[in-house]
């Protein structure tokens, strides 16, 4: 943390000006700042830290070295995360079970531009269009109208994200098909151990049952718990602030 904390403090990336506007709007409607800040949950608040240029994301976290930091006094406990552990399940992708064929008025495709707004309005946790669009996807979508009923993403860490099945659709090994499906195109070769097995990984908010389950479905098993937070460089030893 030292040393980060004494490093030229980067541009913002033309690509964040959206996010950028989100955190804005935010702070006009919640002025209050500081560590002893708490804010409602919304899209913005997950961009308010873009106001602080010393503040930077750090994800999946073990929850020992989010311990440290918080010791250190540069975790920011005023922003999402602190609070939200998540259980990262580990799939041997030679263990992924067997799914079922999807229904006949089903066909599966890949997310496209155009998927993705219903994609963002599924979701709190908001992602750019061109985030989204750079990533590995699996979409599942019904022949005649063409409208996605369900979907997941790669993530940029190899993880599986964004996993997500319409109401009207569950409990039909969707899911469950769609995870295996991606894992089984794009993961083999990111995680590959000295024994040749390849691995793919999941992080899951602690009660969110349904992707537990889904991931129990697939082998999956707890390994550690961890945590996605902000820490403030300016408040490290090394900072001039």
């Amino acid at each position: 943390m030292d040393y980060m904390s004494r490093l030229p403090i980067p541009p913002m990336h033309p690509e964040n000006e959206h996010a950028l506007e989100l955190a804005r709007q935010h702070e006009k409607e919640f002025p209050h700042t500081g560590p002893d800040a708490r804010y409602p949950p919304g899209p913005g608040l997950y961009m308010r830290h873009l106001l602080i240029p010393t503040v930077v994301t750090l994800g999946a976290c073990h929850q020992q070295v989010v311990k440290v930091l918080a010791e250190a006094g540069v975790l920011c406990k005023e922003f999402p995360g602190p609070e939200a552990l998540l259980n990262k399940f580990w799939f041997n992708l030679s263990d992924l079970p067997s799914t079922r064929n999807l229904p006949e008025e089903l066909r599966w495709g890949e997310m496209r531009e155009k998927d993705i707004a219903i994609v963002q309005a599924r979701t709190s946790i908001p992602r750019t269009s061109q985030t989204l669009m750079s990533l590995k996807s699996v979409g599942v979508f019904e022949r005649f109208t063409d409208k996605p009923v369900a979907w997941t993403f790669l993530g940029l860490d190899g993880s599986l994200t964004t996993l997500h099945t319409e109401p009207e659709w569950r409990g039909k090994g969707i899911a469950k098909a769609v995870a295996v499906k991606i894992f089984m195109e794009h993961a083999p070769g990111l995680a590959v151990d000295e024994e040749g097995d390849a691995w793919a990984h999941a992080d899951v908010y602690l009660g969110n049952v349904q992707s537990e389950s889904v991931c129990r479905s697939l082998g999956g098993k707890p390994a550690v718990k961890i945590l996605w937070v902000r820490i403030d460089l300016g408040r490290g030893p090394g900072s001039s602030t």
